[in-house]
């Protein structure tokens, strides 16, 4: 009786797609600085309020422009700077806020950011794309399947290189729990899905063009080959 020859084939995989752009929030800055706090708090209050009432015409959660908006509160700070020859000068007094706005219009967004643009006070400070929830949901289970698929293809085109005709699946698993195999370069693992876009530390970049969606899935899978 001959014994059938197998071998363990470990491989690492991944699956990128792109999606359009669904979702935009804007993040936008509220900030007045004077002498006097009286005088900014009031002014600071008055921009932030009229910011508001803007938002609020557009706001409509199921049919939008508008389907979200959040809104910090104010905040009251002072400072003494220095001029030029090191002395130190009188107290400047600031108020700040911020304000997320989500459109599902994006071609609203634009005409919306300059028109508060011209607004003394307001600084729009990035924009961040998006995906609807069910859009992302399925995006991701089809780059799941995608990096299973493209696994399976390296595994046996390795087993063919070796000399077997077949392989079938032992382990599949996010990266880093795989026994055996190491996590990424960094010494930890990947997560095994996600959307991304490019973005700074506090806020998105403010990119005026609708930014695809990157969504990837990344995997370990071992195979035995015949």
């Amino acid at each position: 009786m001959n014994e059938q020859l197998t071998t363990r084939i470990r491989v690492r995989e991944s699956f990128d797609a792109y999606y359009p752009a669904e979702r935009a929030t804007v993040y936008i800055g509220v900030g007045i600085e004077g002498p006097s706090k009286a005088p900014v708090v009031k002014q600071a209050t008055k921009v932030l309020a009229e910011l508001t009432e803007s938002v609020k015409k557009l706001h409509n959660p199921s049919k939008g422009p508008v389907t979200w908006y959040s809104q910090d509160q104010l905040i009251n700070d002072s400072r003494r700077p220095y001029n030029q020859d090191g002395l130190i000068m009188p107290l400047v007094y600031s108020t700040q806020a911020g304000m997320q706005v989500k459109f599902s219009d994006l071609k609203l967004v634009f005409s919306f950011i300059e028109d508060i643009s011209a607004w003394e006070g307001i600084s729009v400070n990035g924009i961040n794309w998006a995906l609807t929830e069910k859009t992302k949901a399925k995006a991701i289970t089809l780059s799941r399947t995608g990096a299973v698929r493209a696994s399976a293809v390296k595994a046996l085109d390795y087993a063919k290189a070796a000399g077997y005709s077949k392989v079938r699946p032992i382990f599949i698993a996010d990266p880093g729990m795989l026994p055996h195999i190491s996590g990424n370069d960094h010494g930890s693992p990947m997560p095994a899905a996600y959307a991304r876009t490019s973005g700074g530390a506090d806020y998105p970049q403010l990119t005026f063009k609708p930014q695809d969606i990157k969504i990837t899935c990344a995997i370990d899978a071992e195979y035995e080959a015949e």
